[in-house]
């Protein structure tokens, strides 16, 4: 399973043995205080990461772009998504999951 985390949309996708079999996306609604997000968001991956049981979940490793806070709030998502893996599989997301975009963008030839 991988995650392409957002504080607005996270897109996911789940495969096996190299095929791709469901996918989709989260979309945050922005009108709601961030810690009322951040719940949402956990409530979402928790049910999703528990239906799909994976072996590993990807996450694309987040940038320090123009703005740092956008990567301070990201973060927070991120480690939301870390919690929910825990409870849902009582699985610890390892270091070697955070997946640099440029080796994905390569690896899919985008």
């Amino acid at each position: 399973m991988a995650f392409d985390v957002s504080g607005s949309c996270t897109g996911w996708c789940y495969g096996e043995d190299s095929t791709l079999t469901d996918w989709g996306k989260f979309i945050s609604k922005l009108n709601r205080p961030r810690s009322q997000r951040l719940y949402d968001f956990y409530e979402w991956a928790s049910v999703l990461i528990n239906e799909f049981q994976p072996d590993i979940i990807l996450i694309e490793k987040p940038y320090l772009g123009r703005n740092s806070n956008v990567l301070v709030s990201l973060s927070k998502f991120i480690s939301a998504l870390e919690i929910a893996t825990f409870a849902a599989c009582e699985e610890t997301i390892k270091d070697d999951w955070f997946i640099d975009p440029k080796l994905v963008k390569k690896t899919l030839e985008l």
